[in-house]
């Protein structure tokens, strides 16, 4: 059954992988992506333009979509980008559980640098996120094989 999915990094390294391979099974895949960001994404993608940091700018585009990825981050993380990650990746993903929240027929994903991909419910999620994901909200991990 394809699946109608909101990936926020659409252009970032594993965003456009990611995206070319749903896609490629059949899947649709709306793709949030800065500004001047739009060519970087894969071909097929339908194109969001809109700041990561603030689901505000981008929530009514999550309508209509079952999943949401999210993997905007710092690229090549490490303890001395700790700043980066908590005004970046911490940010984004709050506002992407914000996104998913506010339609409540959206299941997320949340890519962690720390441990991989997390369902946002996990109890080994994120430890930054501090279980804020509203008990409405169904989560899966769509990155594991099914």
């Amino acid at each position: 059954m394809p699946h109608a999915v909101f990936l926020t990094g659409a252009s970032g390294f594993m965003g456009r992988r990611l995206a070319a391979e749903l896609l490629r099974r059949g899947h649709r895949v709306r793709g949030l992506v800065r500004p001047g960001s739009e060519s970087r994404a894969a071909e097929g993608c339908e194109i969001v333009c809109a700041d990561p940091l603030d689901s505000a700018s981008y929530r009514s585009r999550v309508a209509g979509c079952d999943t949401l990825v999210q993997l905007v981050g710092v690229a090549h993380p490490s303890p001395a980008k700790a700043a980066q990650f908590r005004s970046i990746d911490l940010v984004s993903a709050k506002a992407a559980v914000e996104a998913a929240a506010s339609s409540r027929r959206t299941s997320a994903a949340v890519k962690s640098p720390l441990r991989g991909s997390q369902p946002i419910n996990s109890p080994s999620a994120i430890p930054l996120i501090r279980r804020n994901t509203p008990a409405s909200s169904r989560c899966v991990h769509i990155l594991s094989s099914r």
